[in-house]
């Protein structure tokens, strides 16, 4: 079973049922919601906080802000079959999504919503993968050991004009959770 990769053996801990991974494809704009859906898990958000705030300087620069604009910064902890498995924040200018400080309830798929309000698509995003150890406050909240391995995910969204979207940081559990992506056909070296 252990070869087959249905069970683990950890050095002093025993034997236990490996999890399966949450397998996240990059190589479509999707959301969170639309990925869990499709992995044929049951996504759900709780601990949702919308705000607006006065932006840190990393996000001014990622969203291109004029000095002084404000964003909305929504806060959630997303579950996969009410198991957490990551934390989102998402940076949106405040002046794309007008009254949207009276919808907090309805931000489950913050695509699709962004899609029905205010007409708003991703046309392309960049996606910056990394890991490192959770925070004692992310332990706490993907209900992981202290220190656990995370990866963060940190994309930025363009309209089709080109002009910035959304900034999104993701901390998911990385004994959960990986990335994956296709590439094709090898492009051929200059002079070859």
């Amino acid at each position: 079973l252990v070869a087959e990769g249905l069970l683990v053996r950890q050095q002093g801990r025993g034997t236990f049922r490996e999890v399966p991974k949450l397998v996240h494809e990059l190589n479509n704009i999707t959301s969170w919601t639309e990925q869990m859906n499709a992995l044929g898990y049951s996504p759900r958000t709780v601990a949702r906080e919308v705000a607006e705030i006065a932006p840190p300087r990393k996000i001014v620069t990622l969203l291109e802000l004029p000095p002084g604009e404000k964003v909305i910064q929504i806060r959630r902890t997303r579950l996969a079959n009410d198991e957490p498995i990551t934390l989102m924040v998402n940076y949106l200018p405040g002046s794309l999504v007008p009254g949207i400080l009276d919808a907090d309830n309805k931000l489950e798929s913050l695509y699709e919503f962004l899609k029905v309000q205010y007409q708003l698509l991703p046309a392309e995003a960049v996606d910056t993968v990394e890991t490192r150890a959770a925070s004692e406050t992310e332990s706490e909240k993907l209900q992981i050991e202290p220190w656990s391995p995370v990866l963060v995910v940190t994309r930025v969204a363009r309209l089709e004009d080109g002009r910035p979207l959304e900034v999104c940081v993701a901390v998911s559990r990385g004994d959960r959770y990986e990335y994956r992506v296709w590439l094709h056909n090898r492009a051929p070296a200059a002079g070859i």
